[in-house]
């Protein structure tokens, strides 16, 4: 029965770590000041869900409030996937212009047949510190 106990608990560590992404933080955390407030910018590195070889690298978005943060959006800067055909890669950017944040991804296939896309996403901070979506456009090259 001891035997049998141990790998149920083997098995269900090995179920739950696949479907759980561990997270370890990046050394990049910047604060900038937008429209007069104060927002936390985070890079965090983890396994990709697709490969434990693979790492992704994503972008948290926090603005400060009475001293705490608010997460307001997850923005992926390189993200690692596949399928049985075909590997991709995300490759994200993000870009501050006056009161505004833009969020760029260009999803790239790196083998059998490349289809480029890209998706575009501009927030603005208004007077109250919230992001208010702008534009959300995803198109081909």
């Amino acid at each position: 029965m001891r035997i049998k106990f141990h790998f149920f608990i083997f098995l269900f560590f090995i179920s739950m770590s696949s479907y759980g992404q561990e997270i370890k933080f990046h050394s990049a955390v910047d604060t900038l000041s937008i429209n007069g407030f104060s927002f936390v910018f985070k890079v965090q590195r983890s396994y990709s869900e697709y490969s434990p070889m693979a790492k992704d690298t994503v972008l948290l978005i926090y603005r400060l409030e009475k001293g705490k943060e608010k997460l307001l959006v997850k923005h992926f800067l390189y993200m690692w996937s596949a399928d049985c055909n075909n590997v991709f890669r995300d490759y994200g950017k993000v870009e501050i212009n006056e009161d505004k944040i833009i969020l760029t991804t260009d999803y790239t296939q790196q083998r059998s047949d490349p289809i480029p896309d890209y998706r575009k996403r501009i927030y603005k901070v208004n007077e109250k510190g919230q992001l208010i979506l702008l534009s959300d456009k995803e198109g081909r090259y």
